[in-house]
């Protein structure tokens, strides 16, 4: 019976619910709260509305029409895109908050798994399924969640009404001494950022793939205030890249930042590094940061740390693939004077004398131009020939074949694939690359073959094994260098297509007597050589890392960590009996011989053979302690260890004859007027050895999550400066503090998400590893007199010690308007002591120049980031300002040169008090002298034209110009997306430093030194040239004092400031859904375009401020495609 009444109670109810819904609504509401709506609904079908006014407090006002709507549909509609859903139960609308859901990918667009979700207020919490989908259910009025994952950033994310989102987490990114959300890691250990009290700069994974470079170089420039990079080539073999950290610390020294990989020192080929290996870069800046490197951190520390796998993530194969195109290189860049006008340059030295004793003699270059003049001079031709010939010659220019015959677009092609996961014990990543690049000039090519592996295993809770190998083996061919022409008509083919003869070394109808006379051809054929030269370079690099780590007790750890890297180098140069190299030498150790000629050089091919072997042996020890207080208060960090680095460089080098030779016995030359000579090539060995032992501590202390404080201690011992017990030390520190005034209970300004105020003081050093406290010296040689003679590479200098570097900052980090407008603002000054610098020798001494511990720098600097991120409805907006300030200027040095010329070439390394280090002089110019044209200067406040006079003057004379590398550096990235397709770009400025340009050398161009400069065509003529033009005229006799004045005038100094497109890139990212049908996971294509013009500079000519005396960077286009399976 009470079962029967059950069910008729249940059934009644059911029965009513059905009617109330089955009920129509008819009704129009505008921009109605959605509370009014729902209750409106609630009334009109007889229903109550069990809520509260909260439940509505995020939702938005509802415009809509009801015509006949049954209530549940009339409830589901008017709750659309709401955070709130409504259900009726027991003739009640029930309002409750929706669920929030979404999906959490990696910057790649990986899912993530295993992915903690935690809801305000309720603690309602979800872990991440396999495809990175999570649901907090009923969340939707909450007022926030957060997500946090081992090894990446966490997300604080403010629920607005929404209930979907897709979420992109950054992986976390390592520096030493400081840590916030991020984690940082200097090499030794990892803590959260907003711990940090030094300055640093992050480049993540995304900013390193954005660019395509096969070398690290390009891919950091314009990333990190303050980080300037000089010379991007893409090239596998090209010299590395300058860098500057916060402008330079040091003058004649190492003025390279130290590279650290994972966790060592890195002294190898930095184009070793694959950089599709690498996962993040933290640039160290300041004392509080990099002090822990000690000795060798004076220019700042790149820590770059490869890519090592994640914990519970599934394994996931990735392969990417660019192939870049470069533009040729730009014959026309470099000024050149003209076929004709260079004739009639050839003209005047040739009827002023000039080629007469190297037509004589045989001793010394003569253009074409000149022979065909000589042979006029002496009835071999008459005057109607050698005008065709002249004008044949005027009508041709050598850049027209350099581009057919040399010049070529540069391609370079890079394939990468990897393989990474991991379980909660163990992660791991393993990777294969391949790059190949066919260079820019005809023949060459460059390789790289690159394999990682990284490998983390934890068989206990206590106990964590890393192991690390890495092998890189690069190698170039034929990387032929350009052929060595001094004369623009120059023809490297004949009208038939075969190798023409270029006039080199000695005049063409000297060479051509001596074959009538026996000896074997002497001529140079640039083309021909093309073909016979066989040049390589290959360098192997091995590098074994493992690191062990032991958990005594919470908070105690014990680790050792070593590393052995090994590179091997072998430059080979071959040189087949018809190539000229080996037909000058053969023909210049040529002597008489019964009837016929014979050589010391033997009959056969010939190489140079350049060997290295570099080894580097790491091992560290070290304590880590952290510990929390029971009340959370305070927490307290601490590393302490001990590490030795033995480092092993030994070199040799030397020719190899088809036979053997005696390489100490001096010889005749064919031609008499050289000194006796030995035969080159003598082998060659030199062995170096380092040794370094550092002890080290660091330490820091937070409070209440607001208060932070941090210390390091470093004491360095070098083999380096041995003579000197007590020189063989060196300890170095720094402290820092911070405070993150946001958090304090007083402070409570709403649109100020994050602010923290830093400033920290230390002390760092710098080495030359070239020098010595004890004499060294070249291998023994003989001399023209048959004597031995040595070579001093490094004087004895008992008082030799480091470098040292005191750096103050101060910064202030700040988030606003719910984080989407960042930045960062920092100022420091720097004062570098004992700095490396040469002095005047004395004449007991026995070396020149004296290199010792002789100048002081003091230098300043500001920088500025600024970032924006903006959502724009379906679009993404993202933005930085990078701006920088750096400057220095001497305050002490014992150079005591007093002369004008010793500061006109700043690559001389000679300062002057109160100027900065990179400061650039020049000659006041007067104007050219009316009666005759010839350059003149002030000297004493008066035209003159004494050169010697004016070179030799004071140095106060010399005009300051202004420095040679920029001070200001400025840079600015843009980039929005839509769906998956992201469009980007990269503008990069440098502001306030000076170059000087080339002009017309009248005794470079005779010499063979200088190539003939357009600016000939203007020169001064006639009296009255003199206001229109500052080119001096050609000179009643050749004297290099007179081009010197002239090319160290200040007239030849222009401003450099510019700003550059950087790139430009245009990527799509494969749609979810659409790649799940394909089997990918992810995939993305892109295409890229570097180095892509000056969009405004200060000259006004057309020189490239960055390259003003050699060929720019040219152009280049890449396109991409990376898949994930």
């Amino acid at each position: 019976m009470k079962s029967k009444l059950l069910v008729l109670t249940v059934g009644t109810l059911l029965l009513a619910v059905k009617g109330h819904a089955q009920k129509t609504i008819t009704r129009t509401f505008i921009n109605a709260p959605l509370e009014t709506v729902i209750r409106d609904i609630s009334d009109s079908a007889g229903l109550t509305c069990a809520t509260n006014a909260a439940r509505f407090r995020k939702c938005s006002p509802v415009t809509i029409n009801f015509t006949k709507v049954e209530v549940y549909q009339a409830l589901e509609d008017a709750c659309k895109k709401q955070p709130v859903s409504c259900r009726i139960e027991q003739e009640a609308i029930i309002v409750e908050p929706r669920d929030v859901k979404g999906r959490i990918t990696d910057e790649r667009g990986e899912p993530l798994a295993n992915i903690t979700v935690v809801s305000s207020g309720s603690n309602k919490h979800f872990v991440t399924r396999k495809d990175g989908r999570f649901t907090l259910y009923q969340a939707a009025l909450d007022s926030f969640f957060d997500v946090s994952a081992v090894n990446y950033e966490s997300q604080h994310i403010i629920l607005d009404g929404s209930v979907w989102f897709n979420l992109i987490l950054k992986e976390k990114v390592t520096i030493y001494g400081d840590s916030t959300g991020v984690t940082v890691c200097d090499g030794y250990n990892r803590k959260p950022r907003e711990r940090a009290t030094g300055s640093f700069g992050n480049i993540g994974l995304q900013q390193l793939i954005a660019r395509p470079s096969p070398t690290l170089g390009p891919r950091l420039d314009g990333l990190v205030p303050g980080m300037v990079v000089f010379n991007t080539d893409i090239g596998l073999t090209s010299p590395l890249p300058a860098i500057t950290i916060r402008g330079v610390s040091t003058l004649l020294a190492n003025a390279q930042p130290l590279f650290v990989v994972d966790r060592f020192p890195y002294d190898g080929n930095l184009n070793q590094l694959n950089p599709n290996d690498i996962e993040c870069i933290t640039i160290l800046k300041d004392a509080a940061a990099s002090s822990i490197w000690g000795a060798r951190a004076g220019n700042g520390v790149i820590v770059i740390t490869t890519r090592q796998g994640k914990h519970n993530q599934g394994p996931r194969l990735s392969f990417s693939t660019q192939l870049t195109l470069l533009d040729k290189y730009n014959s026309r860049y470099l000024p050149l004077l003209g076929a004709a006008s260079t004739l009639s340059l050839e003209d005047s030295f040739f009827h002023r004398g000039y080629y007469d004793v190297a037509l004589l003699s045989g001793f010394g270059s003569v253009p074409p131009g000149a022979e065909i003049l000589e042979q006029l001079r002496l009835g071999m031709i008459d005057s109607t020939k050698a005008a065709s010939l002249l004008q044949a010659l005027a009508g041709h220019d050598v850049r027209d074949d350099l581009d057919k015959y040399y010049y070529r677009r540069t391609t370079a092609q890079q394939y990468h694939l990897s393989l990474e996961g991991g379980d909660t014990q163990s992660r791991y990543y393993l990777s294969a690359g391949y790059d190949k690049i066919n260079n820019g000039l005809t023949q060459g090519t460059q390789y790289r073959y690159s394999i990682t592996s990284n490998y983390s295993y934890k068989p206990r809770k206590t106990v964590e094994i890393n192991l690390g190998a890495a092998l890189n083996q690069t190698g170039a061919r034929n990387d032929i260098p350009f052929p060595g022409i001094a004369y623009t008509y120059a023809m490297l083919a004949n009208p038939d297509g075969t190798a023409a003869v270029v006039n080199r070394d000695r005049p063409q109808v000297w060479k051509d007597t001596q074959v009538l006379n026996g000896m074997p051809d002497w001529s140079y054929r640039p083309l021909d050589e093309l073909s016979l030269r066989d040049d390589s370079l290959h360098r192997l690099q091995t590098r074994l890392f493992i690191n062990l780590a032991y958990t005594v007790v919470k908070g105690l750890k014990l680790q050792i960590a070593a590393q052995n890297l090994v590179e091997n180098t072998t430059h080979t140069t071959r040189y087949p009996i018809a190539s000229y190299a080996y037909r000058d030498l053969y023909n210049n150790f040529s002597y008489l011989h019964g009837f016929g000629i014979a050589s010391l050089v033997p009959q056969g091919p010939m190489e140079d053979i350049q060997q290295t072997h570099y080894r580097a042996t790491n091992i560290r020890g070290q304590i880590d302690y952290n510990h929390n207080w029971p009340d959370n208060k305070w927490e307290l960090t601490a590393v302490a260890g001990a590490e030795i680095a033995r480092t092993t460089a030994d070199t040799s080098r030397g020719r190899h004859y088809s036979k053997t030779v005696n390489f100490d016995t001096l010889y005749n030359m064919y031609e008499a007027l050289l000194p006796p000579m030995a035969l080159p090539g003598k082998p060659y060995t030199r062995e170096a050895f380092d040794y370094f032992r550092s002890y080290f501590a660091i330490a820091g202390l937070a409070l209440h999550g607001r208060y932070m404080m941090t210390g390091s201690f470093r004491i360095d011992q070098s083999n380096f400066f041995g003579a000197r017990t007590n020189a063989l030390t060196q300890p170095l520190w720094s402290a820092g503090m911070k405070w993150r005034f946001t958090n304090e209970p007083f402070i409570n300004i709403s649109w100020l998400s994050e602010a923290s105020l830093r400033t920290n003081f230390g002390l760092s050093g710098n080495i030359d590893k070239s020098l010595s406290a004890l004499l060294t010296t070249t291998p023994p040689v003989i001399n023209q007199y048959g004597a031995e003679t040595r070579t001093i590479l490094n004087a004895a200098n008992p008082n030799l010690q480091w470098e040292t570097s005191r750096l103050f900052n101060i910064g202030l980090d700040f988030q606003f308007s719910k984080k989407r407008f960042s930045g960062t603002v920092e100022y420091y000054r720097r004062f570098s002591k004992d700095l490396l610098n040469n002095e005047i020798t004395r004449t007991t001494a026995g070396a020149t120049p004296y290199r010792n511990n002789s100048a002081a720098l003091r230098g300043h600097g500001v920088e500025l980031q600024l970032n924006v991120r903006l959502p724009l409805g379906k679009c993404q907006y993202n933005g930085s300002l990078l701006l920088a300030y750096t400057t220095n200027k001497v305050i002490h040095t014992d150079t005591s040169k007093q002369k004008a010329i010793d500061y006109l070439d700043p690559s001389a390394g000679n300062l002057l008090v109160g100027r900065p280090s990179d400061a650039l002089y020049a000659l006041h110019k007067a104007p050219l002298d009316p009666a005759n044209g010839d350059p003149r200067a002030y000297l004493q406040g008066e035209p003159s034209n004494d050169y010697p006079a004016i070179l030799n003057g004071p140095r106060d004379s010399l005009q300051y110009m202004g420095h040679s590398t920029p001070p200001w550096t400025a840079a600015i990235s843009q980039s929005i997306s839509y769906y998956g397709i992201t469009l980007s770009f990269l503008l990069i400025g440098r502001f306030g430093y000076h170059y000087r340009q080339s002009s017309m050398d009248y005794h470079g161009f005779i010499s063979g030194t200088k190539l003939p400069h357009p600016d000939y065509d203007n020169r001064w003529q006639q009296p009255g040239d003199e206001t229109r033009t500052t080119v001096p005229s050609f000179p009643a006799i050749i004297d290099p004092f007179r081009d010197q004045v002239y090319g160290y005038s200040n007239v030849l100094v222009k401003k450099a400031d510019n700003i550059r497109m950087r790139e430009v890139k245009l990527s799509y990212m494969l749609n979810e859904k659409i790649g799940k049908k394909a089997g990918l996971s992810g995939a993305t294509i892109f295409l890229y375009g570097a180095n892509l013009g000056i969009l405004w500079k200060a000259s006004h000519n057309s020189l490239d401020p960055d390259s003003p005396s050699a060929m720019p960077l040219p152009k280049s286009y890449s396109i991409g495609l990376s898949i994930n399976l």
